[in-house]
């Protein structure tokens, strides 16, 4: 396939620029789009196409020619066509929809509010409806010295933070204890709100419910795994980057639990476009099954109970006190917060999950400490203990970390 410039109506003498395209993919349907739609876009921006256009069968190239008269091409970025693995991307450029600055002169530190839209199915593309992603930036608030210069860090290099999860916003980039450690060595941090979570689409029972049937909020899900949040990731730094040298339009990575699994997965897909990336505890098993993860998971939990039990050994007549008071009421009168579901005795053990966590085996015998006592003096959980349990188990408003995350550690 290739595109000829024409030689009338463009000035003098003839400018011609050749692109030639070869698609691969074992999807005739995809490829057809993706011809058909590099016409319509060669036709708007007054290329003439001659034919015929034939359907190649391997991989996909796009090369540029030179003028007769000796001026270089432009860079077709519009365009922007990749075939990776399975997947034709063609897709309209991301667009940063609104940005805020906000200044905070305690901190030395400039933030920037982005609300940027993206495809909600990115097989689909720019067919799919739309989806709102919001991030925040840092970096160190600098005054020019050249009053001309309103930004003299443009092009610091960007750092991209992937929170752990799945199903967890970030919080603001000031809040954490480490965001002056990596300003300090040079970085701008974009710190994004994984699709459904934060002000990013977020995911809740009543918005799921919205979608209909089950089976069709099960596929409505599918698009947010990390596949999809990697390509969000990747369309966003097409959009910051768009205007810096190219050499400049890398970023680097840095990811917490989940974030690991998707920086992984950014990795596997588009490792041209990372400059480094680091993990914090969120290396996905490559293996084929899910057995081997719970027989190490369960010796890992038998191990921290017993831990706990050896530092509040007390703590087993009082965990047997809630677990028979809630398994008699928890089901029918021991409403959560919400007043739309019921504190059960599972649903209390399950407090358990922050023994992993740095200083969860203080905390969850805090918790057993309170709920024995309401049980001892009053009869029942009072709603301070009732919601002390639930801010161990967030997943009322983090629901996409109780449906999805096991789906994590699927392959493929």
């Amino acid at each position: 396939m290739s595109y000829n410039k024409g030689d009338k109506d463009f000035g003098e003498g003839p400018k011609v620029h050749k692109i030639r395209i070869t698609l691969t993919s074992k999807d005739v349907k995809a490829l057809e789009k993706v011809s058909t739609e590099l016409i319509d876009r060669a036709k708007t921006k007054e290329l003439r196409v001659k034919g015929p256009v034939r359907l190649p069968t391997k991989i996909l190239k796009i090369s540029t020619r030179k003028t007769p008269n000796g001026e270089g091409s432009k860079t077709w970025d519009m365009f922007e066509m990749r075939i990776h693995k399975r997947l034709i991307d063609l897709n309209a450029p991301t667009e940063v929809v609104k940005a805020i600055i906000i200044n905070i002169e305690a901190g030395r530190i400039r933030i920037t509010e982005y609300f940027f839209a993206v495809p909600h199915d990115w097989t689909k593309g720019s067919e799919s409806r739309p989806l709102t992603l919001f991030a925040r930036s840092a970096r160190r608030l600098e005054r020019a010295t050249d009053p001309t210069n309103d930004d003299p860090q443009k092009e610091l290099p960007w750092l991209l933070f992937l929170q752990g999860g799945p199903g967890f916003e970030c919080s603001p980039p000031q809040n954490n204890y480490w965001i002056n450690t990596i300003l300090d060595r040079g970085y701008q941090v974009l710190m994004l709100d994984q699709r459904g979570t934060g002000l990013s689409s977020p995911l809740s029972p009543s918005t799921l419910g919205l979608r209909g049937d089950d089976e069709v909020q099960a596929k409505y899900l599918r698009s947010f795994r990390a596949d999809s949040i990697v390509k969000d990731c990747e369309a966003i730094r097409k959009a910051l980057t768009k205007d810096l040298p190219v050499a400049k339009q890398k970023w680097s990575l840095m990811g917490q639990s989940f974030g690991g699994f998707c920086i992984t997965t950014y990795l596997s897909f588009f490792p041209e476009f990372i400059r480094e990336a680091f993990l914090f505890g969120g290396l996905p098993p490559l293996i084929d099954g899910p057995d081997e993860v719970y027989t190490r998971t369960f010796r890992k939990i038998k191990e921290r109970n017993e831990k706990y039990y050896e530092k509040f050994p007390g703590d087993v007549v009082m965990v047997k006190r809630i677990c028979k008071f809630l398994q008699r009421f928890g089901d029918t009168t021991v409403r959560d917060t919400s007043s739309q579901g019921f504190m059960t005795a599972r649903r209390f053990l399950q407090i358990g999950i922050n023994f992993g966590a740095h200083g969860g085996v203080d905390a969850v015998h805090d918790i057993v400490l309170r709920a024995y006592s309401d049980l001892e003096f009053v009869g029942h959980l009072t709603r301070p203990t009732v919601a002390k349990i639930e801010s161990m188990l967030p997943y009322n408003d983090h629901m996409i970390y109780a449906i999805l995350h096991e789906a994590i550690y699927c392959q493929g």
